[in-house]
């Protein structure tokens, strides 16, 4: 979550860049009656500050009185550019945000930049939140996060102090998509920093998920196709989605189709969330020479899943009863002694068991994924099912291989970036 204290002090931050004039969405509100009222006010200033506290305009001085705890700050009426009440934004916002479709991230971005303009930061850096969690390639977006001063706090970075950028990380971590794009911004933007790939290999093993995850952002941005197998082990053994996906992307990122084929071989791992992981991976991948793979993978796990007979056991339900069959008399000494034989009597039945729910879980569960994976990779949706994937297979997989694995042609589908 972004802090933004409402203190004076902390408040007033470097203003972003206008919106684009493409841009959809209105550009500005008109200036409200300052009057001698008391209210929370956005107040833009001359010098590209933004301000965002409760405020006075007293009627007879040319100032603007800003409340900074139980104390009053004066601020020269010259040094303000442009007031708005802070209430009349929202409400605006508000108006936007209810014509906005929430797939449609273009529109969405031009919308936090819009917000961004006016003043309303934390709320423009929550949209961003949301739109880097649908898409954390989402180009207008990382501009936005690019030129636009948001007042993220994270620890400054030395060059030449690979402990001060642990420190570094360990605080971005704490923030959203957003704000760990923008930390990794920061990174991009030093000229060179002291043993930082060994920095981020530590981070890729840390217990903390975000941290791991944010690790697998940095990697992918400062060291594209570096660092391939620790990246293979986050993608297919991390316990966290977020970092499984983000290790995922970054072998994406390197553009090196043979790295599907050990993402492949996990596919006949004997631990089912190894191949679930590895299924996911393939899609996300977005490498056109894993469409064949999966496809087999799929047709494979129908045949295991729907066989008509499982291996069958037997099961037992019944009593047992001990009693005297008998006595064994044996004679000694003139004397007899009567020896009792003991029998077992067993009563119950016997049933025949065959267990095949856990088997059929795992391959519905492995097929469907597939399914899902193979749709992101080709574009294609043929059905919901494993036999309209077949049908499609057998009427355009062998062309649609050939032309996207051709030389004339890109290795990897494009990518359907919104």
């Amino acid at each position: 979550m972004l802090s933004i204290p409402l203190a004076l002090s902390i408040l007033l931050a470097p203003a972003p860049c206008a919106a684009s004039s493409a841009s959809p969405l209105p550009q500005s509100l008109d200036l409200p009656d300052a009057g001698e009222r008391v209210q929370k006010r956005i107040l833009h200033l001359t010098d590209g500050r933004v301000l965002r506290a409760v405020a006075r305009r007293p009627a007879d001085r040319d100032v603007w009185e800003v409340k900074n705890g139980k104390d009053w700050v004066v601020l020269a009426a010259h040094h303000v550019d442009r007031v708005a009440n802070e209430s009349d934004v929202l409400k605006q916002a508000r108006k936007l945000s209810r014509g906005l479709d929430r797939d449609d991230l273009v529109r969405r971005t031009a919308y936090a930049d819009w917000l961004t303009t006016q003043g309303l930061l934390v709320e423009a850096f929550e949209e961003l939140d949301q739109i880097l969690a649908a898409n954390p390639d989402q180009p207008a977006a990382r501009a936005l996060l690019e030129r636009a001063a948001y007042p993220v706090a994270l620890p400054a970075l030395a060059p030449d102090a690979p402990e001060n950028t642990h420190d570094f990380l360990r605080a971005a971590a704490r923030y959203g998509p957003a704000g760990r794009e923008l930390a990794v911004q920061r990174l991009v933007a030093m000229d060179e920093i002291a043993g930082l790939q060994d920095v981020l290999l530590e981070e890729l093993v840390e217990p903390n998920a975000a941290r791991r995850s944010l690790a697998t952002l940095a990697l992918r941005r400062l060291l594209p196709g570096r660092h391939i197998r620790p990246l293979l082990e986050r993608a297919l053994l991390d316990r966290s989605d977020d970092v499984r996906l983000g290790a995922t992307l970054a072998l994406r990122d390197a553009n090196e189709p043979a790295i599907v084929a050990p993402v492949v071989r996990a596919l006949q791992s004997q631990s089912a969330e190894i191949r679930k992981h590895s299924i996911q991976a393939l899609g996300a991948m977005n490498y056109a020479v894993a469409v064949e793979p999966l496809y087999n993978h799929m047709i494979a796990a129908r045949a295991s899943g729907s066989r008509s007979g499982a291996p069958r056991s037997h099961i037992f339900t019944g009593r047992q009863a001990a009693y005297i069959q008998d006595f064994d008399v044996e004679v000694a000494s003139n004397s007899a002694i009567a020896d009792p034989i003991i029998n077992v009597l067993t009563e119950g039945q016997v049933l025949e068991a065959a267990v095949i729910g856990t088997t059929e879980y795992i391959a519905q569960g492995e097929r469907s994924a597939a399914r899902h994976a193979l749709s992101r990779l080709t574009g294609a949706d043929p059905g919901n099912t494993t036999t309209a994937w077949k049908r499609w297979w057998n009427d355009n997989g062998g062309e649609w291989m050939v032309k996207k694995t051709s030389p004339q042609s890109p290795s990897s589908p494009s990518r359907r970036d919104s």
